[in-house]
Formats: C-alpha cells, sequence, structure tokens
C-alpha cells in the first residue's frame, strides 16, 4: 500500500515539474545594445534582466532594468537613466510573446531549432511590435538556450526618446548619437 501511495506521489511530482515555468539564469543571461555617436564611434552597453519566464503554456516575457545600464563609463551610465531613459518615469522595459504549446512540447533535445516570432515590446510608455528571429537549444530536460539569430534594431525615435538624445547629444558635446540601435540578448532558461 505505501508502495502505490510513493508511486503515485512520484508521478504527481514528475508531472508538476513539467507545468513549472522556466525561469532565466542570471549568470548566463545577457541583454547588449550598439549606440553610434558622432556618426562613427560605435559603444557597447550591458544591461541587467530584472525578470525572464516562459510559462508550459508558451507565454514568454522579458524584463529589462534600464537603470542597470552598462557603458564604461559611470558619468555617461548616469546621463542615460536620467537624461535619456527617463528611469525615475519608466524603470523598465518588457518584451512579450508566445509560442505554440506544442511548439515547446516537441522542441528536440540538443538541435538549433530556428524559430519566427512576433513580440511586443513596451519601453518609454509606447508599445511596438517587433519581429523575432531566434536560435532556440533544448540542452536539456530542464534548460533552454535561446538567442537572436539577428539582432533587433530598435528605431530609438519611435519610443519618444528624439529629445533624449537630441539632449544627451548637446550634453556630451556631440553633433548627433543614431536613433537606430542594434540590440542582442542570449538567455538561459531552466525549471
Amino acid at each position: 500500500m505505501f508502495t502505490k501511495w510513493l508511486l503515485s506521489v512520484a508521478l504527481l511530482l514528475t508531472s508538476m515539474s513539467s507545468w513549472a515555468n522556466w525561469q532565466f539564469v542570471p549568470e548566463h543571461s545577457t541583454v547588449y545594445a550598439i549606440s553610434t555617436k558622432a556618426q562613427h564611434i560605435a559603444e557597447v552597453h550591458k544591461f541587467s534582466i530584472a525578470s525572464a519566464t516562459l510559462t508550459p503554456q508558451g507565454q514568454f516575457s522579458l524584463v529589462i532594468e534600464l537603470a542597470s545600464v552598462v557603458s564604461g563609463v559611470e558619468h555617461r551610465n548616469q546621463l542615460l537613466r536620467d537624461v535619456l531613459f527617463e528611469v525615475a518615469k519608466y524603470p523598465q522595459a518588457t518584451l512579450t510573446a508566445a509560442v505554440a504549446e506544442q511548439w515547446l512540447a516537441d522542441l528536440p533535445l540538443a538541435q538549433v531549432v530556428s524559430l519566427s516570432l512576433p513580440a511586443k515590446l513596451q519601453l518609454h510608455g509606447v508599445q511596438q511590435m517587433l519581429a523575432l528571429e531566434l536560435n532556440v537549444v533544448k540542452l536539456s530536460a530542464e534548460q533552454i538556450w535561446v538567442t537572436n539569430a539577428r539582432p533587433v534594431v530598435l528605431d530609438l525615435a519611435t519610443f519618444g526618446y528624439t529629445n533624449g538624445l537630441h539632449k544627451l547629444a548637446q550634453l556630451s558635446s556631440l553633433d548627433s548619437i543614431a536613433a537606430m540601435v542594434p540590440m542582442s540578448f542570449s538567455l538561459l532558461l531552466q525549471k
């Protein structure tokens, strides 16, 4: 009798683990942006991820802390936070998307699978649709690696950053800062 009960509990716990959300592993997950100033000087910026989850039903959410920007120069980081991102008012960027539940269930082990996916980006109080081209690898039953197959190029003007870019350029004694910003990311998701 005890053996049947123990087996039932084990089966229940095993099936419940498949219901668990996939969560990002911070030390193996990154988000980068590249800005261009004075027409030919590119700078890399790293952001911290507040959360990234994928539900068993295929609902994906990525939240980026804009105040976490690291450009290599602390004074520039502060200008980006205060002047461009206005983190007191808009502290985060949120990307959401949905993957078919069956696609997720059928993901083969240890193979790079390409995925084209529409996503919604909420940034600076504006919501825009993006087309993502991703590479997805199921590393094990408990780990999925997701990266963009090609950079996502954001037009910051469409997110209301034009005035902030002009002000940032003036404060930095630059002629211009480009509004087109390529972004890349790599996420390790784990159950």
